[in-house]
């Protein structure tokens, strides 16, 4: 990107400017021009502000989609990274009836560690599981240690990705890893051996698609990989890498619990391969998966609230 778009995109954010270097706020939302709502840990804050306009939303979807190749007046949904690493999904047009809807979810350099995701919260619906519940954070980094495939689910913004950063840091820095994402936010930083696939959701029509990727990946010598989120479009085929013996495989997904977050997984591969039966699929994704770890977040506290086990919880 070259100085020019760099100037014309910090100008355009101006106005965001102050909502971006607020503390103690995860997500900044626009509903509608004139007015901003923050996600902090007491709730939503409404707060009117006549500089957040269409004009100005515009002007950043046409920059950050012509980076990408892409027309955004053609096509005005647009998911991308700003700057400092924030990321945005920026809907605009006739199909949203106030014209504009954004979402900003804040990058913030916090040292999270498992003992963050552990509250008096945790595990509370279902105190009977048969998860060691008396050393947590060594009995994950035990399961990182020995390669085993962990789905982490939950809902949106509920620290999915903080919590697969955390359980990276476990990673032994001499294994190759590999990664895919639509914005860069897993933290490999301490790792001598990684590459990073960034697939932006913008809308841009390319010859490379995400099964493409996982197919580059196990030609590519890697030791682990993660992905960002498990979609229809890649599921099966991550699934495919995972039955033919690849372990150390990290990803995340949307669902309520891991019982659902299993049927979702099952759901998502029969989408993209329809000529494996239900039965079978699902054996599938069982005898794939290690473990499902379940993020909840409840009155801005973020926990983890359930870990099921292949062979035993599921």
């Amino acid at each position: 990107m070259n100085s020019a778009s760099n100037v014309a995109l910090k100008n355009a954010l101006r106005p965001l400017e102050p909502y971006l270097e607020l503390t103690g706020t995860n997500e900044v939302i626009v509903n509608r021009e004139n007015e901003v709502v923050l996600e902090t840990a007491s709730g939503w804050e409404f707060v009117p502000d006549k500089n957040i306009t269409k004009e100005m939303f515009l002007s950043v979807g046409r920059i950050l989609a012509n980076r990408a190749g892409t027309d955004f007046d053609a096509h005005p949904y647009l998911g991308a990274e700003l700057p400092d690493g924030h990321r945005l999904h920026l809907c605009m047009g006739t199909t949203v009836e106030s014209g504009l809807c954004a979402a900003i979810r804040l990058k913030r350099s916090r040292k999270l560690t498992i003992d963050n995701f552990l509250t008096e919260k945790s595990f509370a619906p279902k105190p009977e599981m048969s998860f060691d519940f008396d050393d947590i954070p060594n009995s994950l980094k035990r399961l990182v240690l020995e390669k085993r495939n962990i789905l982490i689910s939950g809902a949106t913004s509920s620290g999915k990705t903080n919590l697969l950063n955390v359980l990276l840091k476990y990673v032994p820095k001499t294994d190759r890893f590999l990664t895919m994402e639509d914005v860069r936010e897993l933290d490999t930083s301490h790792l001598l051996n990684t590459v990073h696939f960034v697939l932006p959701d913008n809308g841009a029509e390319t010859e490379i698609t995400q099964n493409d990727v996982i197919d580059a990946m196990m030609r590519l010598r890697p030791d682990r990989i993660a992905c960002g989120e498990l979609r229809s479009r890649n599921t099966w085929t991550l699934l495919s890498l995972l039955n033919n013996g690849h372990g150390g495989c990290m990803t995340t997904i949307h669902a309520g619990s891991p019982l659902h977050a299993i049927s979702k997984v099952v759901t998502n591969a029969m989408t993209g391969d329809k000529c494996v039966d239900k039965d079978v699929m699902e054996k599938i994704v069982r005898d794939c998966l290690d473990c499902v770890i379940q993020i909840k977040v409840s009155e801005g506290e973020r926990y983890i609230s359930d870990i099921a086990l292949r062979g035993r919880d599921y």
